[in-house]
């Protein structure tokens, strides 16, 4: 009989370091999921604050470039389209790191990997354009003769900023509403 009798305090033991284990790992999934739910709506919010801000600083951009302004104020108003660009590279800047931290967690994920890559090119595709002081010292020179043109690129600019935050939003959804999870 003591060879086929069982030793239920062992089973016990690891019949519970099983089911600890089982719900530590449900656990860390859920955690997981929370956290990147939680940073999707970071950069949402964040996102609103900064199309706020990127077309705040195309109108100064314009109304620099219009003449729109008294001569002696002239440095005053390019001084705060120097200041508006800190404040948006500040802010997409934040964006980035929270981002990527999404990225990080999700990289096997089609839909976000395509809609980072495109966040990251056109974040690049900013700073050659309207970098630190690029416009202002353009316009400080008065480098910017053909005024169509540059509104033409303001505009296209503008469009695809509008378009990469949809793409954006619309992936990160999924996160907040844990259709997609860690």
């Amino acid at each position: 009989m003591d060879a086929y009798s069982l030793d239920w305090g062992a089973i016990a033991t690891f019949s519970g370091a099983i089911v600890a284990l089982y719900i530590s790992r449900q656990w860390r999934y859920e955690k997981r999921s929370e956290l990147l739910a939680n940073k999707a709506q970071i950069i949402i919010d964040k996102k609103e604050r900064l199309i706020s801000l990127f077309h705040r600083y195309v109108k100064q951009i314009v109304y620099c470039i219009n003449d729109e302004y008294l001569e002696r104020d002239r440095y005053r108003q390019l001084d705060r389209l120097d200041d508006g660009y800190h404040y948006l590279k500040r802010l997409n800047l934040e964006i980035d790191e929270t981002y990527n931290l999404i990225y990080k967690y999700r990289i096997k994920d089609k839909d976000t990997k395509i809609a980072y890559e495109q966040y990251k090119e056109f974040s690049k595709k900013f700073d050659d354009l309207y970098g630190y002081r690029k416009i202002s010292s353009k316009l400080r020179q008065g480098e910017i003769r053909d005024k169509d043109n540059f509104y033409k690129s303001i505009s296209e600019i503008n469009d695809e900023f509008d378009k990469l935050f949809n793409l954006i939003e619309a992936d990160l959804i999924n996160y907040i509403f844990h259709n997609k999870s860690a």
